[in-house]
């Protein structure tokens, strides 16, 4: 982690001459994917959690705009209608599941851009 945060902080720095906003959008809870067996997933958003408030942080302390996509598990659309929202493949996010991620970037892009 300590390396993605690294090379993520020095990807932010080389943009920031360059563009006027930064946005920056991570998976959502990928211990949500059924493709996992119940011991992978607990892992999975261990990890997920740890990445998330990695990039929070990061967002805190630059002018990054971080797209937040977690869900706790109890809220989380991926979880709770894993037909609808996840790929046959159980791990990808279906039309439904990218629809859904895209309406919170449109919602933060809005904010940033304006309608």
């Amino acid at each position: 982690m300590a390396a993605v945060e690294t090379e993520l902080r020095s990807v932010i720095a080389e943009l920031e001459g360059r563009a006027e906003n930064i946005v920056m959008m991570s998976s959502g809870n990928v211990g949500g994917a059924s493709a996992f067996s119940k011991e992978q997933r607990a892992e999975y958003e261990a990890i997920t959690r740890s990445f998330r408030a990695m990039f929070m942080k990061v967002a805190e302390e630059t002018p990054v705009t971080y797209v937040d996509l977690f869900r706790e598990p109890e809220d989380d659309a991926f979880i709770k209608e894993p037909k609808k929202y996840l790929a046959i493949d159980g791990l990808h996010p279906s039309s439904e599941g990218y629809a859904l991620w895209y309406r919170s970037l449109k919602s933060v892009l809005r904010e940033i851009l304006g309608e």
